[in-house]
């Protein structure tokens, strides 16, 4: 219990020094939580990872990297997705950002070979679509080493949840092409003679 709150006492000052965002600073503690619970009995601190505006347009995306003693640990992001509003919203797109939707926030766990862990909802406050924070339905993206889930397939549909769902689900996805390419550019990037596009 001891080395459980001193670890997240190391980790809440280790992030305090790191230049966090929006989203990451609204959920902190549940952040905290998480990992703290992930990693009990290793010593970790946490790094935000930069990236250019040329891998993202996605200006809510934070992504950072766990590093143990000796090893990153893994990574984890935060970020918003969109959700219907009161009254009902259009046929979901990928580019949707008109009045009729509201954003929730998300949590993405990766291990160090960027399989992924755990997709958590850190805030969901639209009226509609709140069945995907069920603990069961988001336990459905534990493992999956791709960056390609489908909706139906992959992950269960939910009925009253759909344009959530594939927000949640098309965000995870790119999100974790994001990361695939930042980890990339950072491993090769340090390579003599060689210049990421």
């Amino acid at each position: 219990m001891k080395k459980t709150i001193l670890t997240f006492i190391l980790f809440k000052l280790i992030v305090m020094q790191v230049g966090i965002g929006q989203v990451y600073e609204r959920h902190e503690r549940k952040i905290g939580k998480v990992l703290t619970k992930e990693f009990e009995s290793v010593e970790f601190d946490i790094e935000k990872v930069q990236f250019g505006d040329s891998l993202v347009q996605n200006q809510d995306l934070e992504v950072f990297k766990i590093n143990g003693k000796e090893s990153v640990l893994g990574y984890f992001l935060v970020d918003n997705a969109t959700a219907c509003r009161v009254g009902g919203c259009p046929v979901y797109s990928r580019d949707t950002q008109s009045g009729n939707y509201e954003l929730f926030s998300y949590f993405v766990l990766y291990d160090s070979n960027l399989n992924l862990k755990q997709v958590k909802i850190l805030e969901y406050g639209p009226e509609y679509g709140y069945e995907i924070t069920s603990k069961r339905w988001l336990r459905q993206f534990a493992g999956s080493k791709d960056c390609h889930i489908d909706y139906g397939e992959d992950v269960d549909a939910i009925t009253g949840a759909t344009i959530s769902a594939r927000s949640l689900i098309d965000n995870v996805n790119d999100a974790c092409e994001i990361l695939h390419k930042i980890i990339l550019k950072a491993e090769l990037g340090s390579k003599p003679g060689y210049a990421f596009p």
